[in-house]
């Protein structure tokens, strides 16, 4: 059953992506907060803390099959999460997508695009309930969008 409802969600996810992109890609964190070392970005502590975590990796994919690839990552990296929606990423629609899932304690977001032929992926996880940071918004769109 389990694995009917991983498959379910992949392909709801894979839906909504149109192309892939060949653009820039950035690395830089959501303006103001702390960098971590050179793929994570943190703002707050204990509870109420927020990581902004950008990776880069070789992929010969399309935007769907790395939306795909990205749902199964984030349902087996955060066991009890479950997928919300997925949809273009506001700032670049049909470059890139995010995919928002939740689980008691957080809300986890996985903003993705392929450039160049590199998966350029970007996981965003915030307290569950709390309000989305202008902050990453913005990261997101400059890292992910063909600008």
């Amino acid at each position: 059953m389990r694995a009917l409802r991983l498959a379910s969600l992949v392909i709801a996810c894979a839906g909504v992506v149109l192309t892939s992109c060949s653009g820039k890609g950035g690395n830089g964190g959501p303006a103001g907060w702390s960098k971590v070392d050179a793929t994570t970005w943190v703002q707050g502590s204990g509870a109420a803390q927020e990581r902004y975590v950008s990776t880069s990796t070789a992929f010969s994919g399309s935007l769907k099959d790395l939306a795909s690839q990205e749902t199964i990552n984030v349902i087996l990296r955060y066991p009890g999460a479950h997928f919300v929606s997925s949809v273009p990423l506001a700032a670049c629609p049909g470059e890139a997508g995010l995919a928002t899932f939740r689980s008691r304690k957080a809300t986890i977001e996985s903003a993705f695009s392929v450039q160049n032929d590199r998966a350029l992926t970007i996981l965003y996880e915030r307290p569950a309930g709390a309000k989305p940071s202008d902050a990453v918004t913005s990261a997101l769109g400059a890292a992910l969008c063909n600008v």
